[in-house]
């Protein structure tokens, strides 16, 4: 999911910020950035030449801004988050999207333990047939005419 991180408040003669996650996440990618409401350029670090406009980011921790920027200017960034495997919870918007989803996969995992009453591994076969489904479901969603734009690649879930 994306959104955006905590605004920075530049000063003066610093050009390298944190980017804040919210708890229980981690930035995976920078969609995009304004400074004062304008468009702020993200560059590919690797690119980046002396002089270039805009800001980039090594690990995706830091936002480095090529120029300085002026003292007291707010810088919103837009970021895509992926769930820490420490994570307690996962924001309300997502859970409803895939409550369902969760529910049989954490079924199947519950089902699958050996030994105990609870345990039906038929049952845990089913629920994962179920999960397995609505994760191809989910991945088309995501994929669905974006093959011209974004490189082939597997996608993976944690």
């Amino acid at each position: 999911w994306s959104e955006w991180v905590d605004p920075i408040t530049t000063r003066e003669g610093i050009a390298e910020y944190d980017l804040d996650a919210p708890r229980g996440a981690r930035i995976v990618r920078l969609e995009r950035a304004r400074i004062n409401g304008q468009d702020l350029t993200i560059l590919p670090f690797r690119l980046v030449e002396p002089g270039m406009a805009g800001a980039d980011s090594r690990d995706l921790q830091t936002l480095r801004f090529n120029a300085l920027p002026a003292a007291g200017s707010l810088v919103e960034v837009e970021a895509s988050l992926a769930l820490l495997d420490s994570a307690t919870g996962i924001p309300d918007h997502l859970f409803e999207r895939y409550a369902d989803a969760l529910a049989d996969g954490a079924v199947s995992l519950i089902k699958g333990i050996g030994g105990y009453e609870f345990s039906d591994p038929a049952g845990a076969i089913e629920r994962d047939g179920k999960f397995q489904a609505a994760i191809n479901k989910h991945m088309v969603r995501a994929w669905k005419s974006n093959t011209r734009n974004t490189p082939r690649q597997r996608p993976t879930w944690c």
